[in-house]
């Protein structure tokens, strides 16, 4: 996957599908399949806000503030 298909993440409430084959073994048979598997990209916020631009672009993060459990900011 190059740099160039991740650009529209960039962009807020958007999400990539990408499909990617899947091998497995099953070794005491002497087979392997070959599933085709879709994984959903998606920007998550977990320990930093992400701030946007006017335009809906992140440009930018900052640190979440948590108190007694809550995020207070």
């Amino acid at each position: 996957m190059s740099f160039k298909e991740l650009l529209p993440l960039l962009y807020k409430n958007k999400t990539l599908e990408v499909s990617q084959e899947k091998w497995i073994k099953y070794i005491g048979k002497g087979q392997i399949n070959i599933k085709n598997e879709i994984y959903t990209l998606i920007v998550t916020v977990n320990k930093r806000q992400l701030i946007f631009d006017e335009k809906n672009k992140f440009i930018d993060t900052k640190p979440l503030i948590i108190n007694n459990d809550r995020i207070i900011k």
